[in-house]
């Protein structure tokens, strides 16, 4: 399950990449659109590392971060 997860995640970042640059003209437009979703991932994987305890339920909504939580629990 751990490695369907994990290639779920895959096909959802890059199709959020995808959807993110079709709006840019250029390369380098691309990667200025793309950057707040790359740190973004990048927080929500971090709050994961560091959290302690069993998350609330209510968590459980917030996108990536679950993906995050179920992968830390397994």
């Amino acid at each position: 399950m751990l490695g369907v997860l994990l290639l779920f995640m895959s096909f959802l970042y890059s199709t959020i990449i995808a959807l993110i640059s079709v709006f840019a003209k250029t390369v380098k437009e691309a990667g200025t659109y793309i950057m707040p979703a790359y740190m973004l991932v990048l927080i929500i994987g971090l709050i994961s590392m560091f959290s302690t305890g069993k998350p609330q339920e209510s968590l459980w909504f917030v996108p990536f971060y679950n993906n995050a939580m179920a992968i830390q629990e397994s």
